[in-house]
């Protein structure tokens, strides 16, 4: 009895787990390769897959996916350098967290809305361009396809900034304070100890914030695009891999071709989690 009293404990969490994650990801799998043959059959088939990927919707969602990615170089070179700026020369920057925090913990949707507004063609933004006579730069930022994207792309930098540079300056508080005072005493100037010093003790949390970047842009893009493109722009030009999925399970009431592409959009982020856990792993040790 002594034996099982531990697994009569982990009995609830691994129910839990079984009913909350391991059920409807192994539904989602199993739907995915099955079609209806008749009004009650269900057949195993690849035909969902097969439409999928023939199916130019899809390799657009996947295109801009991977184009989202481009956000994360951006985000890494204005986290890093903003989070060393103010740990090196502004006093206080402990208090300044707080308000780097504001846009990351502003819900998306209230995001979306604001930047729906600001940039539309009559927004503040063209509104304030006019003002300066500058006409020729007042876009409708959110419809033309050469700017919808880039735009979103912006809105969701403003907003992810914030938690990367809360993240490093997490970091930088842990460094070793006496190799930086040594490499000052030895004439290292400002580059010096930000490329040999400082962002090599940095490795570990940069490669663990680009994985978490990455599933974000894999499974969090779907309040961005819907709020401030509407149904993922004219064409569904717009829409990335978790917009698709809801527009092929709630729109276009196709749920097989909704549950293979889940099921692409789980691999790719368990191949992100293995990598993270990874990343993880040499953290801790």
């Amino acid at each position: 009895m002594r034996r099982l009293k531990p697994y009569l404990y982990l009995a609830p969490a691994v129910i839990w787990i079984l009913l909350i994650f391991i059920y409807p990801v192994g539904k989602v799998i199993f739907s995915s390769f099955q079609i209806k043959q008749s009004t009650s059959e269900l057949a195993f088939s690849l035909k969902n897959f097969n439409f999928l990927f023939k199916d130019e919707i899809f390799w657009y969602a996947l295109k801009n996916n991977f184009i989202f990615l481009l956000t994360i170089p951006v985000l890494l070179f204005i986290s890093i350098l903003l989070s060393i700026i103010l740990f090196e020369r502004v006093k206080g920057w402990k208090i300044s967290q707080s308000v780097l925090l504001i846009p990351f913990v502003l819900a998306i949707p209230i995001a979306g809305v604001v930047f729906n507004y600001l940039l539309q063609y009559h927004g503040a933004i063209n509104e304030i361009l006019r003002s300066v006579k500058l006409n020729a730069l007042a876009k409708d930022w959110l419809v033309e396809e050469n700017l919808a994207i880039p735009s979103i792309m912006a809105v969701m930098i403003w907003r992810e900034f914030g938690f990367g540079t809360v993240l490093f300056l997490a970091r930088l508080s842990n460094l070793d304070e006496e190799i930086l005072e040594a490499a000052m005493i030895d004439g290292a100037g400002w580059w010096q100890r930000l490329f040999r010093i400082i962002i090599p003790q940095m490795k570990t949390i940069v490669e663990f914030y680009i994985i978490i970047l990455a599933l974000t842009i894999f499974g969090w893009l779907f309040d961005y695009i819907y709020v401030m493109t509407g149904r993922g722009g004219l064409g569904f030009k717009f829409t990335t891999m978790d917009f698709y999925i809801y527009a092929y399970m709630f729109i276009f009431k196709h749920f097989g071709v909704a549950y293979a592409a889940s099921s692409v959009l789980l691999l790719i982020s368990v191949i992100l989690i293995i990598f993270r856990w990874r990343i993880t792993k040499n953290m801790k040790d």
